[in-house]
C-alpha cells in the first residue's frame, strides 16, 4: 500500500515534470501559466518528503526511479517519460534530490534550466543566474559513466562464471576418462 501511494505520486510528478518542461519551450517561467503546475509539484514532492525523508529522482535508460523505486509508466505516459528523459539529457541532468520541502521559487529556477531562451548548461547547482539551494541536480554525464562501469563490472563477472564452469567441466571430463581408463 505504502509503495503504491508512492507510485501514484511519483507519476504525478513526472506527469507535472512534463508538462513544465514542454510549457517552458514556449513561455517564460515567470509566466502566470505556471502558478498551479508549480503548486501542485510543491504540493506533491513536499508529500513525498513528508512520508520518505526525501526525494531522489534519477532517470535510467527509459525509466525513471523515485527513492530507488522504478515508477511504473502508464501506458498513455510512455511517451511523455521519452520526451522529458531526451529533454533532461539534453541539459546533462540525470535527476535531482531533495531533502528539505520544495518551495516553489526553486522549483522555478529549475524549470528555467529547459527554458527555450537558456542555451548555458546547468552546473550541479543550477544555472549561474538562478541558483538551486534546496535542489541538488544529478550529471546525466556522471550517471552514464557509473552505468558503464557497473556493466563492465557485471560483463566481468560473467566471464568469470564461464570461466568456472568451463573449468568445473573440463575437471568431470578428465575425472570420468580417468576412471573409465583405471
Amino acid at each position: 500500500d505504502h509503495s503504491e501511494k508512492l507510485q501514484q505520486l511519483s507519476r504525478s510528478v513526472l506527469s507535472t515534470l512534463y508538462m513544465l518542461v514542454r510549457s517552458a519551450k514556449m513561455y517564460d517561467p515567470d509566466n502566470s501559466v505556471f502558478e498551479r503546475p508549480l503548486m501542485s509539484l510543491q504540493d506533491t514532492l513536499n508529500l513525498i518528503i513528508s512520508r520518505e525523508g526525501r526525494f531522489d529522482l534519477v532517470g535510467i535508460k527509459s525509466s525513471f526511479y523515485v527513492n530507488n523505486m522504478l515508477v511504473k509508466a502508464e501506458l498513455n505516459a510512455v511517451e511523455n517519460i521519452r520526451y522529458l528523459l531526451e529533454e533532461m539529457r539534453a541539459k546533462d541532468v540525470g535527476g535531482f534530490t531533495l531533502v528539505k520541502p520544495a518551495q516553489i521559487s526553486e522549483l522555478k529556477n529549475f524549470v528555467w534550466i529547459f527554458a527555450k531562451d537558456t542555451t548555458e548548461m546547468p552546473e550541479d547547482d543550477g544555472l549561474s543566474s538562478r541558483k538551486l539551494l534546496a535542489i541538488k541536480l544529478a550529471r546525466w554525464s556522471k550517471l552514464k559513466e557509473k552505468l558503464e562501469k557497473e556493466k563492465l563490472d557485471d560483463e566481468e563477472k560473467v566471464d568469470r562464471k564461464k570461466y568456472a564452469i568451463t573449468v568445473y567441466a573440463r575437471a568431470v571430463f578428465f575425472i570420468s576418462k580417468y576412471l573409465d581408463s583405471v
